[in-house]
């Protein structure tokens, strides 16, 4: 079943049972341009709200579940996502820091050819202070640190066949960096800045099991809900954006 609701989290939630993953994105109080909620917070205000928001996913989620929860900040205060990690360490364990690399230029070091690979998409800075953000946090909350997680189904085929014998799998754990290009602004419809599906996929994957049902209380356009259909997996998706609900729903 996938279903939305158009309102607060906060409010939403008191009626709901409990959710086995909740995987979302946040806004990020960096000034983006939505058409009801204003992301401009004082940041003792935004970190206040992120508080409300753990404290209310902690009562709706599962002993055995997890939260996979993406942050991330504008370049003049790249000390928010920790703020917001320590906020979240008051209720959850910090059990994975996942890092999503949007955009990547790698040299090629085993032969002349110094172009090697570049790729992903990012916002260009002009500023002579700051690098361009290429990647965000996954924060990878449970309630008490222990949660099993599937290695093998986000992992990577081994470079070389002897490797498969030798290790006794054919996939190479992927490690906590995950390079999951980002889509450009045209493929978000009306939301300014939606998830890859890419990325959704692996997180659930991650995830190692069927849940019983997904939660994301910042759905925007239904990037989650869209995955969570295509695996036949029940969904919840909450936004206080009516035309975003719309938009998802359609």
């Amino acid at each position: 079943m996938i279903d939305y609701i158009c309102g607060d989290m906060l409010d939403v939630l008191e009626n709901q049972k409990l959710f086995d993953v909740v995987l979302t994105s946040p806004p990020y109080n960096i000034n983006k341009k939505y058409n009801v909620y204003k992301d401009n917070k004082s940041d003792t205000e935004y970190i206040n709200w992120m508080g409300d928001i753990f404290e209310t996913l902690y009562r709706h989620l599962s002993d055995d579940g997890a939260i996979y929860f993406n942050i991330n900040s504008n370049l003049k205060n790249r000390i928010l996502p920790f703020k917001i990690a320590c906020k979240a360490g008051e209720y959850f364990q910090l059990q994975n820091t996942i890092i999503w690399v949007k955009s990547i230029a790698i040299p090629n070091s085993e032969s002349n050819d110094k172009t090697g690979f570049i790729g992903g998409h990012y916002s260009p800075t002009q500023s002579n202070h700051y690098h361009h953000s290429g990647f965000e946090y996954l924060l990878h909350l449970t309630k008490y640190g222990d949660v099993k997680i599937d290695k093998k189904a986000t992992g990577i085929p081994h470079k070389y066949q002897s490797n498969t014998k030798r290790f006794g799998q054919d996939t190479r754990h992927r490690g906590d960096v995950w390079y999951v290009p980002y889509n450009t602004k045209n493929a978000h419809g009306t939301h300014p800045a939606a998830f890859p599906a890419r990325l959704v996929e692996m997180c659930l994957a991650d995830f190692g099991r069927i849940p019983n049902c997904v939660l994301d209380p910042f759905c925007g356009v239904g990037t989650v809900g869209a995955v969570c259909k295509k695996l036949n997996y029940n969904f919840l998706g909450i936004d206080v954006d009516c035309e975003y609900i719309k938009e998802a729903k359609k």
